[in-house]
């Protein structure tokens, strides 16, 4: 069912493309009845906008037939959907049109076509694909695995809702470093009420070898059909294609699907950047530890040192505000807050972006008002900052020891450690402007 053949109508020889993905997934509707699932994937660069009403408009209209092929009969989806761009870089990023289609089938053999047209520049992709359907039976069975971006639980029933879950598709099963995060779901069905079964997932090569091995984790079935869902991360996978294989086993009997993914070392839209970055430069873009997120930060650290490097360029040039001239103007500004911080708060051995302020500040940008308590006798120094963004934030620093070296004692700013008893060191509760919850 995963593997696809890509079409295009302007060649009479067949030939492998990148321009439309699709992803077909089988799950059971009711006795002896499918329900297919088709989602599809057009990428934005392989789409024509145009602007409409103000915004960058794509729209692609999009035609899906199932064919019976022992009787010849046929029922086909027809629809257009549209794509919004709000800045013409973002095309060439990591967007794509995700769309969904679904059909109820009975057991036999299917052809299933896809024709996507761009209505602006009359491209045109095609995908086929064969299926076979056997009955279902009254024995326990799984559906297929449907891999994805994102899983959550959602009760606005959307179209990529699934028994209550929002199951945004990758219908490339394709995860790079921007999207590293495998997320599955399958269903379960016919199991007997408190059946007890084992869970594990396999991540095997292409010859069948394990990779990864989870530990079998037990569980009860509810006695109804039931929802399976789960993440797999696969930053510590090299670049390469994998399989992944999910069982369910009791005493009696065993049931596994297995599907296949794709692991690339590209930075999704990122392309090798040509920049020329100078001396200073060079020394001061590693530095990103107070501005990348959690998620970047793995990113980054998965990479070989050539990744790393165009990583960092990638990085300044996504927070530029004119990213298209191909200059480095967010590094700049920060190599000019870097040495601020360090002139004004370096103590000791401590170079100031190393200090607890110097961090604040290259974090959340200048403040817009501070004011120093000086140290007087019985009462250390503080140091006080309030930024109006983000609903006001406040960070006192204090000079703990005496020696000039401010350390944070308080902030409103909740994914901020700060110490515990910091309440005693607060001599007037007047000081506090913003809370913590």
């Amino acid at each position: 069912m995963k593997k696809i053949l890509i079409l295009s109508l302007l060649l009479s020889a067949l030939i492998i493309s990148a321009e439309m993905f699709t992803d077909v997934t089988l799950f059971k509707a009711q006795k002896d009845l499918y329900q297919m699932i088709c989602d599809i994937e057009v990428p934005s660069d392989n789409i024509t906008y145009k602007s409409i009403d103000g915004k960058l408009t794509g729209i692609v209209n999009i035609r899906a037939i199932i064919r019976n092929m022992k009787t010849n009969q046929s029922v086909n989806d027809e629809w257009n959907t549209k794509s919004l761009i709000s800045k013409s870089e973002e095309i060439k990023r990591s967007l794509s049109l995700l769309d969904r289609t679904s059909f109820v089938l009975s057991p036999g053999e299917y052809e299933f076509t896809v024709i996507a047209h761009d209505s602006f520049s009359m491209k045109e992709w095609t995908v086929i694909d064969t299926l076979k359907l056997d009955s279902t039976a009254t024995t326990p069975f799984m559906s297929d695995i449907l891999m994805a971006f994102t899983i959550s639980k959602d009760t606005m029933n959307g179209k990529f809702t699934k028994n209550g879950y929002a199951v945004v598709p990758n219908p490339s099963n394709v995860f790079t470093l921007s999207n590293p995060i495998l997320y599955t779901y399958n269903e379960l069905y016919n199991f007997q009420k408190d059946e007890k079964y084992k869970m594990e997932y396999d991540i095997l090569n292409m010859n069948d070898s394990v990779i990864l091995r989870t530990d079998p984790v037990e569980k009860t079935a509810p006695g109804f059909d039931f929802v399976n869902t789960n993440l797999i991360s696969t930053l510590a996978l090299k670049e390469g294609k994998y399989k992944l294989k999910i069982q369910f086993s009791t005493d009696k009997y065993t049931l596994s699907k297995t599907t296949e993914f794709e692991k690339t070392l590209t930075i999704a839209g990122a392309e090798m950047s040509q920049v020329n970055i100078t001396d200073e430069q060079m020394r001061y873009y590693s530095m990103i530890d107070y501005l990348a997120s959690d998620k970047e930060m793995a990113q980054y650290n998965a990479l070989d040192s050539k990744g790393k490097h165009n990583f960092l360029i990638n990085f300044w040039l996504r927070r530029d505000d004119t990213p298209n001239n191909n200059k480095l103007d967010a590094l700049d500004e920060f190599i000019i807050n870097v040495k601020f911080v360090n002139s004004q708060y370096s103590s000791g051995h401590e170079e100031g972006y190393k200090s607890a302020r110097g961090r604040i500040y290259l974090t959340y940008g200048s403040p817009d008002e501070t004011f120093v308590i000086p140290m007087s006798e019985g009462a250390k120094s503080y140091d006080n900052w309030i930024y109006y963004k983000n609903s006001g934030m406040q960070f006192i620093f204090m000079d703990m020891k005496g020696f000039g070296k401010f350390d944070l004692l308080y902030t409103n700013v909740e994914s901020e450690n700060i110490p515990a008893n910091w309440e005693s060191y607060i001599d007037d509760e007047n000081m506090i402007q913003f809370y913590r919850n």
